[in-house]
């Protein structure tokens, strides 16, 4: 892939390499300096954020107007005999795309490569301490914490489960993690309504 450059001017974008010409929309003021968008050289890609202030492209003005293609329009009435003929040619600007360069590219990648920097970078001494190591936090051990029949005091946890797969009967409350925790103490009791299973406190 060789060296290229995507620039802006006036709006609009520009795949351009070294030595091309380009036409753009006629410039008020010549001294233009495109503002680049994306860098492309050998395998190196560098994109814009949404530009690149560190690369440059260096134009050069060839012809200051130059014009287009000629568009012809024509314009008519059926059954009114009217007909309109005219034609217009855009004014454009022709460049010459001298230079292309990402000063911050090119310096940092010679750092790199340079035999002192490495040296540098290396590390001399075994580091200190322990290092600091992202721990998971544990699980929330899904499923049914109690039995039918089993005695509960209020405020235990008696299911634990994502969405309501298991409904709240009486005595029991749903969580905002949809766990379900006895209101009262009592004896577990689950049963079936509309198809839907449940989870009672019965307290007598």
């Amino acid at each position: 892939m060789d060296k290229f450059a995507v620039i802006r001017i006036g709006g609009k974008q520009y795949r351009v390499t070294e030595g091309e010409e380009i036409l753009v929309d006629k410039l008020n003021d010549l001294k233009v300096q495109p503002e680049v968008l994306l860098f492309v050289d050998g395998d190196k890609v560098e994109i814009g954020d949404p530009v690149l202030k560190k690369a440059k492209v260096k134009v050069k003005v060839i012809t200051e107007i130059e014009k287009g293609e000629k568009i012809r329009v024509f314009k008519y009435k059926a059954k009114s005999r009217q007909r309109k003929h005219t034609g217009f040619r855009a004014q454009h600007t022709r460049l010459l795309i001298e230079k292309i360069s990402n000063w911050y590219f090119l310096i940092s990648w010679q750092l790199w490569k340079h035999p002192l920097y490495c040296q540098l970078n290396m590390s001399t001494h075994k580091a200190a301490g322990k290092a600091k190591q992202h721990v998971s936090p544990a699980g929330k051990r899904l499923g049914t914490k109690v039995s039918g029949m089993q005695k509960v005091a209020s405020g235990e946890i008696l299911v634990r489960q994502n969405g309501t797969k298991i409904g709240a009967g009486k005595n029991v409350k749903v969580g905002r993690d949809h766990t379900l925790y006895a209101v009262a103490s009592g004896m577990v009791q689950f049963s079936t309504r509309l198809g839907k299973k449940l989870v009672n406190i019965v307290t007598k």
